[in-house]
C-alpha cells in the first residue's frame, strides 16, 4: 500500500522531544515550525511524514488522556493504578496497546514547565472547539497510519513506562511545592492540551489553504474562457493582488519566526 518503513519507538520519542522543544521556543505556525522539528529529529523521513505521525500520536494521546481524566475524576485510584486502568480501557476499546506513554510524558512535562515559567494560560472557547473541527479533517491521515500502529512492537515494558512517568510527575510536584490534588476539570487534567490544539490548528489552517487553492483553480477555469471580458480582467487583477498579499504575509511570518529562534539560541 506504499507505506514507509515501520516507526521505531525511539523515533517517536525523538519526535515528541523535538516537537516539545520547538513549541517551547515560541514558534507558532507555518512551514518553518516543522522544518525546525525535522532538523532536531535529524530524520530521513519527510516533513509530511513527521507531521502525519504527530497527528496520529496526538490523536492516540488525546484518547488515552480522556480515559485517565475520567478515572482520576472518580478519586478512588492512585496514580499508577489510574494510568494502568486508562491503558487497559484504551486496549479494550481500540484493540491495541497504548504505545505513546513516553511521548505523553515528554509533552506533559514540557507543558507543566511552561505553565510554571509563564503562569496559567486560559484557553478560549474558540481554541477548545478546534479539536472537533480538526478531528473530522484529519480522519483520513490518522487512518493511514493506524494499521502501522497495530503492527508496532512494544520495546519497553508497560509497567516500567508507567513507573517512569509517575516518578517524574511526583518529582516535578515536589520541586514546584504543589500539595493539592489535580482537579477533575479538563483544563487541569489534560496536560498536553495546548500542544494538541496547536498541531490541530495547523492542520485546520493547511486544509483552509488547500480549499482556497481549489476555489482559485475553479475560478481560473471559469474566467479563462473569456479573458478579454471586463469581468475576466478584473478577476485576474484581483487574483494577482491576493497572491502577492498572501506571499508577503508568509514571508513576514517566516522572518519573525527565524528572528525569534535566533534570539532563543543566543
Amino acid at each position: 500500500m506504499g507505506r514507509g518503513k515501520k516507526w521505531r519507538r525511539d523515533e517517536d520519542v525523538n519526535l515528541a522531544t523535538a516537537y516539545a522543544t520547538v513549541a517551547s521556543s515560541g514558534v507558532k505556525d507555518g512551514p518553518f515550525f516543522w522544518d525546525e522539528v525535522r532538523s532536531r529529529v535529524q530524520s530521513v523521513r519527510s516533513v509530511r511524514a513527521l507531521r502525519n505521525r504527530w497527528i496520529l500520536m496526538s490523536h492516540e494521546v488525546k484518547v488515552f488522556v480522556q480515559y485517565l481524566d475520567r478515572i482520576e475524576a472518580q478519586g478512588d485510584s492512585g496514580e499508577v493504578a489510574a494510568i494502568e486502568r486508562a491503558m487497559s480501557n484504551f486496549r479494550e476499546t481500540k484493540g491495541r496497546d497504548f504505545e505513546f506513554i513516553n511521548c505523553w510524558d515528554i509533552v506533559r512535562k514540557c507543558h507543566e514547565t511552561r505553565r510554571r515559567e509563564g503562569g496559567e494560560v486560559e484557553e478560549t472557547e474558540e481554541e477548545m472547539e478546534v479539536g472537533d473541527e480538526a478531528g473530522a479533517l484529519n480522519a483520513q491521515n490518522v487512518a493511514a497510519d493506524t494499521a502501522e500502529v497495530a503492527e508496532y512492537e512494544v520495546q519497553i515494558p508497560v509497567g516500567t513506562a508507567v513507573a517512569v512517568a509517575v516518578a517524574a510527575k511526583k518529582e516535578e510536584r515536589t520541586k514546584a511545592g504543589t500539595k493539592t490534588k489535580r482537579a477533575a476539570s479538563p483544563r487541569t487534567t489534560l496536560p498536553a492540551t495546548d500542544d494538541l490544539m496547536f498541531v490541530q490548528q495547523q492542520l485546520v489552517n493547511e486544509m483552509r489553504r488547500k480549499n482556497d487553492l481549489q476555489e482559485d483553480e475553479l475560478a481560473l477555469k471559469l474566467f479563462s474562457e473569456g479573458r478579454e471580458s471586463n469581468e475576466s480582467q478584473q478577476f485576474f487583477k484581483l487574483l494577482k493582488r491576493k497572491k502577492l498579499l498572501l506571499l508577503e504575509k508568509e514571508v513576514e511570518e517566516l522572518e519573525v519566526a527565524q528572528q525569534h529562534l535566533r534570539q532563543r539560541r543566543c
